[in-house]
Parts: structure tokens; sequence; C-alpha cells
């Protein structure tokens, strides 16, 4: 597996090189539906095409220009809105790319907030905002539709979980739903928790993981923020696997072990709820969960 770094607020690789950095890679196409296709370079975006127009979740941060070729090569249709699920710069860096091309940015108030503020990367050093032009000019903190001729989707925003900000993004007629990074399907959960901003909820991304469990179906193709396609009976699994760790880590913190001997118990050796093929990121996400269980900032 490729051993990535990972500081808890947001997803940064330490090389650049395009051999160990996915994010580097070329941009995959996947078809989820007939209208609707995953773009893919280590996190994930959703382009949606209508008749006229074309709705895009979530911006590919390192290849602007590679994911405006990618969108060109499956719609010459324009993108008329970017559609953030969160603040985080690998999925809003080609925001700016995009409202240049007459794109208007959508996101919650508290994303858009964070999206305009510094960030600090895996090494502790601050990171300006993205571009200006690429801070979101529609914010909603409740329930909206964003549309465009022929497609349409439900922005539903959440509590504190994955971070401040996030929202959730349902295709009703193509019963699709995008997590950004509320789901990972390929490893453990990367929050700010214990980290970043220390304004994401362990409890609250359960929260939020049950609602979306709620409102799909078994048919309901689910895309997260990385890693790739997924369903409810894996997100059901997932959050088995998300108690059952919760607790396991609760009785050991209650018991007094330390954060080191606690991880090296090795407690999701036998798991079998993440998909293949990601980073290895067990021990970190135990970890994590310690601190946020120990200090109560997180969980």
């Amino acid at each position: 597996m490729m051993k990535a770094i990972y500081l808890l607020a947001g997803l940064v690789l330490a090389s650049p090189d395009a051999a160990q950095n996915p994010f580097m890679a070329p941009i995959k196409t996947t078809p989820i539906t007939a209208d609707l296709v995953m773009l893919s370079a280590g996190s994930n975006a959703v382009l949606a095409v209508g008749d006229k127009s074309a709705i895009l979740v979530d911006a590919l941060f390192f290849n602007p220009d590679k994911l405006a070729e990618a969108v060109r090569a499956v719609t010459p249709k324009p993108v008329a809105f970017v559609v953030n699920t969160h603040a985080h710069r690998d999925h809003t860096g080609a925001n700016a790319l995009f409202a240049g091309m007459g794109a208007k940015v959508v996101s919650t108030s508290a994303a858009a907030r964070r999206i305009a503020e510094p960030s600090t990367n895996p090494r502790g050093e601050t990171q300006p905002p993205i571009d200006k032009a690429g801070w979101p000019t529609i914010t909603y903190d409740k329930a909206s539709k964003v549309s465009v001729p022929g497609e349409s989707l439900n922005f539903l925003p959440v509590e504190p979980s994955h971070m401040d900000g996030d929202a959730l993004i349902f295709f009703p007629r193509q019963n699709v739903l995008v997590m950004g990074d509320l789901h990972h399907s390929h490893e453990y959960p990367v929050y700010d928790g214990v980290s970043g901003c220390k304004c994401g909820s362990y409890e609250g991304n359960l929260r939020v993981y049950r609602r979306a469990i709620g409102m799909i179906d078994d048919a309901t193709k689910v895309v997260p923020g990385h890693g790739g396609l997924t369903n409810r009976a894996e997100l059901i699994a997932y959050v088995a696997m998300l108690e059952k760790i919760r607790d396991a880590v609760k009785r050991e913190v209650a018991a007094g072990k330390s954060r080191q001997e606690v991880v090296a118990m090795h407690l999701l050796a036998d798991d079998r709820s993440v998909q293949p093929g990601g980073p290895d990121n067990a021990d970190a996400f135990v970890g994590a969960l310690y601190e946020a269980i120990k200090t109560g900032v997180g969980i």
C-alpha cells in the first residue's frame, strides 16, 4: 500500500512526484450514470451534465487545467456551478479556474469562511487561501436545490462532522449520493478533530453517516471524497466498524493505556470494512481517536 502522510486537517501528500502522489496522477473518469461521471485524481469530483450546462461537485486541487480537460472530454457544455462539499484544498483548488469561465461557486457559509482563511499542511506550514476568484459566492445553510436545465441536486448542510461546513449532495433523479470527505471508502476517517481547525466531531460524523444511510436505498450509488464508488451496504458495515473501534478505544483509555499501547494493539487488524488498495492509515486513525477520547476534543 502507498504510505501517505496525513494530518487530520486536510489531506496533502509529502511528495509532489506523480509516481508517489495520487493527486498528480492522470485524472480517471468513471461513469456513474448516463449523465453523471466521477473524476478522480487522489480526491473525487462529480460532473453532472444537463441539457445546456453542467454542475461540478468539488474541484480537484493539483491539476486544475487537467481537470478542465477531463470535463471537456466528457462534455463541451459549460460548467454553470461548482458545488463544494467542504473547504479542504484538494476539493476546492480548481474553483478559481472554473469561476473564471463563468461558473458560480456554492458552499455552506462555514466552508466559505474556511476557504477564505489560511490553512495548515501536515508539516505545520501555513498555506495561503486559494485564489479569491474561487471563493464561494453562493452559500446555503439549510437544505437547498442547485439546478440547471435537465439536472438538479439537493444541497444538504450537516452538523460539524468531518469538519465544520460539510454538506451531503444528493441527485434524486440519478439516485446518487456524493459525500465528499464525510466518507473515505478506501481508508479510515480523516477528519479535523484533534488537529487542523479542531472543528470536526467523531460522533457528529457518525450521526451524518446514519442520516445518509437513512436517506438512500440499496440501489443508490455513493461517491466518497476519496476511494472508489460504494453503496448503502458498505456504509452500514463501515459505521459498525466506527462504533466498534470507538467503544474499544474508550475501554482502553478507561483502563489507563497510553496512546502508543493502544495503537500497538492493532485493533483494526481483522477489519474488512475498508475497500482494498488505499493508504494504510489504521494506526494514525486509532491514535487520533485515542487523543479525541482522552482530551474530549474532536469526539
